[in-house]
């Protein structure tokens, strides 16, 4: 593949944008575009026509590759770039896959050194890849991936003892565009980690089943499924199993309680927990196919409730956390007793430079840390300490042992009109620790008070058997618990129930189901307003 887009014209820092869902043709020609030191810019399968014109411009792009659930942007036409798909779909003047690496097969036959000479100007500071934020706020900019960044990730995750090993199996179904997805698709290579590719959200319940993978890379929403499918699993039976599972539950919270400690398991509590383990847990962890090492989840918080819940049942999931200006993860919880904490993304990794400004905001230093954005100098130097540090915009905490909690975004800060301020992450998370909300979404900057936005989870209601009166009043209930636990300035006076989720498809979330916050303000404006209309508290 790679000999065949040097025939097409791709050279050294040549920008090529992959459109592409998640499959095998993706990290071949990812790492084919490496190797002659061309620029892999990819773009996520779902991206709108708008935002990826606006990539293709913005970095230039010589080439696209796109599969068959993607067309081409007209935007590619329209500047001459070539256009590569996997299946021959992209419509008139495209180019198959195949025939790129067909025609990279004559011109080994013919020039055996092909590759190994374009490969041999590459430097470690040359760009391996651009890869555009998913814009919760503003257009996307391009983040300038180093090909020393990308090692630098890579080994320093890779190094850590009996974190990964060779002939495990990783179920990727994340977008290859994320960089979450990406990192683990490099350490899968490197260790020698088989790779299954699923393409297709739908599939992965099967997908586990069927692989029976040792690790798992996904966002939270995916574990928020998990744990309110079990919960609704248990709450389903009734007589001695419901009482077996509830017990097993419970011997699970105790044994992670003295896991996150660090401290051995009594005898009588590592005798329980193998019976509950052979009775319940067991039969649980089939749904995830019954190998599970490794859970890993980043992108967004993931909720500490369900984390608990999760590990009690035997699916302990590892929180991580950073971002795609330095190239992916800065911390990250291990397995083994000590090593993890719920409610935190964990310790720095080794090789990262971890601290906090006087403000809270977690900053970032060492050879993972992006080369800039790409044509903003003025927004590269904005990000960046004056002393070469990363600004990443989060707030957070650090517990005596080193677990950094983060507690929101600084530009999500709400001041109220009354000058209070307030983190509305923390507030949402509570409010979706709840099986029956799906999604919540807390307002107020400015204002006299604060509000929320709730989404219902549908399956929960249903199963609670909730009609329209019933729904209003257990969504209040939630509200009104996690108000007991806030400052009064921070406790949501009023609420309103939405009609649907926000998703994706109406731009409403980015790829890795963050919420576009101005998006979802703006469809929901009139219905916010009206709950600023009347002062008295919910």
């Amino acid at each position: 593949m790679a000999a065949g887009l040097l025939d097409a014209g791709v050279g050294k820092g040549d920008r090529v944008a992959l459109i592409m869902s998640t499959r095998p043709e993706w990290t071949v020609c990812d790492y084919a575009l490496q190797t002659i030191g061309a620029v892999t810019v990819p773009l996520y399968a779902t991206a709108s026509t708008a935002d990826a014109s606006h990539v293709l411009s913005d970095c230039g792009a010589r080439m696209v590759i796109v599969d068959e659930a993607v067309r081409a942007p007209p935007a590619a036409a329209d500047a001459g770039i070539a256009v590569v798909a996997t299946d021959g779909f992209a419509g008139a003047g495209a180019r198959s896959l195949d025939d790129v690496a067909d025609a990279g097969g004559r011109v080994l036959a013919a020039r055996p050194s092909a590759v190994a000479d374009a490969g041999a100007t590459v430097t470690a500071d040359d760009v391996s890849s651009i890869v555009y934020t998913s814009g919760t706020t503003g257009t996307p900019k391009g983040c300038v991936i180093s090909h020393r960044n990308v090692r630098a990730m890579t080994d320093q995750v890779a190094g850590i003892p009996g974190l990964l090993s060779e002939g495990e199996s990783v179920l990727l179904f994340l977008p290859l565009a994320h960089s979450f997805a990406r990192l683990m698709q490099n350490l899968a290579v490197k260790v020698g980690i088989t790779i299954a590719y699923c393409a297709d959200l739908r599939t992965v319940p099967a997908a586990l089943v069927e692989v029976r993978p040792t690790i798992m890379p996904s966002v939270p929403r995916a574990y928020e499924l998990l744990q309110r499918q079990i919960a609704g699993q248990v709450a389903g039976t009734s007589g001695v199993r419901r009482v077996a599972a509830e017990w097993a539950i419970g011997v699970g919270a105790d044994v992670e309680r003295h896991r996150q400690a660090g401290r051995r398991l009594p005898p009588l509590l590592r005798a329980e927990h193998r019976i509950a383990d052979r009775i319940v847990f067991s039969r649980l962890r089939r749904r995830v196919g019954g190998r599970l090492r490794l859970a890993v989840s980043g992108g967004a918080p993931l909720s500490k409730q369900v984390a608990e819940y999760l590990a009690s049942v035997g699916v302990t999931v590892m929180e991580g956390y950073g971002q795609t200006e330095a190239t992916c993860a800065s911390h990250f919880n291990l397995p083994g007793a000590g090593h993890y904490r719920f409610g935190t993304v964990g310790r720095a990794l080794p090789g990262v430079d971890a601290r906090l400004a006087d403000d809270g905001e977690v900053q970032l230093h060492g050879p993972t840390v992006f080369v800039g954005y790409l044509g903003r100098p003025d927004d590269t130097r904005a990000v960046m300490t004056e002393d070469g540090w990363l600004r990443t915009g989060d707030l957070g905490e650090v517990d005596p042992d080193g677990f950094l909690r983060i507690t929101g975004r600084k530009k999500d800060l709400i001041v109220t009109s009354g000058g209070e301020n307030v983190q509305p992450l923390r507030i949402e998370a509570a409010l979706t620790a709840d099986p029956l909300v799906s999604q919540a979404l807390v307002l107020g900057d400015r204002r006299d008070y604060i509000v929320a936005l709730i989404a219902v989870d549908r399956a929960e209601r249903h199963r609670r058997r909730l009609d329209g009166a019933g729904e209003v009043a257990a969504v209040a209930e939630v509200v009104q618990g996690v108000n007991a636990g806030l400052a009064p300035y921070e406790r949501i006076r009023r609420h309103a129930v939405l009609d649907r989720e926000f998703t994706e498809e109406a731009g409403e979330l980015t790829p890795t189901l963050k919420p576009r916050r101005q998006v979802c303000i703006d469809r929901n404006r009139d219905l916010i307003e009206r709950l600023y209309s009347r002062r008295e508290s919910t």
